[in-house]
C-alpha cells in the first residue's frame, strides 16, 4: 500500500512540474508592443507617402564648370586691373591698352552668351555680370553686356541697370539694343517712360532720334498723351520731333483699325 502511495505522489509531482514549465512565458514570446518599442517603428508601421513629401530630398545646386569659373574670374581680373590702371597688355600706348582690355572683356562676355544656352550656371550669376559691365566705359563692352542680358529671362533690377548706364549716353547703337531690351520689363514701364521722355528732350542728337523711331512698341493708352505733349514741346524743325510725330500718328491709326 505504501508502495502505491509513493508512486502516486511521484506521478502527481511530475505532472505539476510539467504544467508549470508549459505555462511559463519565454523570452521569445514577448508581447508585440515590446518588440515594436525595441525596434525601428518603420518596421511595424511603414511611413506613409505623405511623410516622404513633407521631407523631400534637397535639390542639388547648379555646378559651375572649371572653364566657366575661370572665365568669370578673368572678367573680374580685367575689370579690377583696368580701374587700377595696371593691366598687363602688349600695348604701351594708353589708348591702345584701353582697346586691348575692352576687346578681352568683350570676347569673354560673348562666350558667356554662348554658355547661357548650355545652362552651365545660374541665370542670376550671369545677370549680375551683365549689370556690372553695363557701366564699363567702353561702348563695345556695354553692347555685349546688353546682348548677354537679352539672352536670359528678365530679372528684377534689369531695367534700372540699363537706364542708369545709358543716361546721358551718346551711343546710338546702345540705345537701339536698349529700346528692345526695356520692352521686356513691363513692371518698370513708368520709369521707362520717364527715361525715354527725358532722352527725347535732352538726349544727344542721334540717340533721341533712335528713341523716337523705335517708340511704337512702348506706346500704350495710359502713356500716349505724355508722348504727344513731349512732341508738342520739341522744336518742330528737328528730326526727332518729326520721327516722334510720325510714330504717334501711326499708333493712333493702328488703334482705329484695331
Amino acid at each position: 500500500m505504501k508502495r502505491w502511495s509513493f508512486l502516486i505522489l511521484v506521478v502527481v509531482a511530475v505532472v505539476a512540474m510539467t504544467s508549470i514549465a508549459y505555462n511559463r512565458p519565454t523570452a521569445v514570446e514577448q508581447p508585440k508592443e515590446t518588440i515594436a518599442t525595441a525596434t525601428n517603428s518603420a518596421i511595424t508601421k511603414p511611413q506613409s507617402s505623405e511623410t516622404s513629401i513633407v521631407n523631400p530630398e534637397p535639390v542639388a545646386p547648379v555646378r559651375i564648370s572649371p572653364t566657366t569659373r575661370n572665365l568669370l574670374s578673368e572678367l573680374q581680373d580685367y575689370q579690377e586691373c583696368y580701374f587700377r590702371s595696371d593691366c598687363v597688355t602688349p600695348e604701351s600706348d594708353a589708348r591702345a591698352a584701353h582697346f586691348f582690355v575692352a576687346q578681352q572683356i568683350t570676347e569673354r562676355l560673348d562666350r558667356l552668351v554662348a554658355l547661357t544656352r548650355q545652362q552651365t550656371t545660374s541665370d542670376d550669376e550671369f545677370v549680375e555680370i551683365a549689370k556690372q559691365f553695363l557701366s564699363f566705359p567702353d561702348g563695345r563692352v556695354q553692347e555685349q553686356a546688353l546682348v548677354l542680358m537679352g539672352s536670359m529671362p528678365p530679372k528684377d533690377g534689369g531695367a534700372q541697370a540699363i537706364m542708369s548706364a545709358l543716361r546721358d549716353h551718346h551711343d546710338a547703337r546702345l540705345f537701339e539694343l536698349a529700346m528692345v531690351e526695356l520692352q521686356r520689363y513691363p513692371n518698370d514701364y513708368r520709369a521707362t517712360d520717364d527715361f525715354l521722355i527725358e532722352t527725347l528732350r535732352t538726349g544727344g542728337h542721334y540717340v533721341s532720334q533712335v528713341v523716337a523711331r523705335q517708340l511704337l512698341p512702348v506706346l500704350r493708352e495710359d502713356n500716349i498723351e505724355r508722348y504727344e505733349q513731349t512732341a508738342a514741346e520739341l522744336p518742330s524743325n528737328t528730326a526727332k520731333a518729326r520721327y516722334l510725330k510720325q510714330v504717334l500718328n501711326e499708333y493712333r491709326l493702328l488703334q482705329q483699325d484695331g
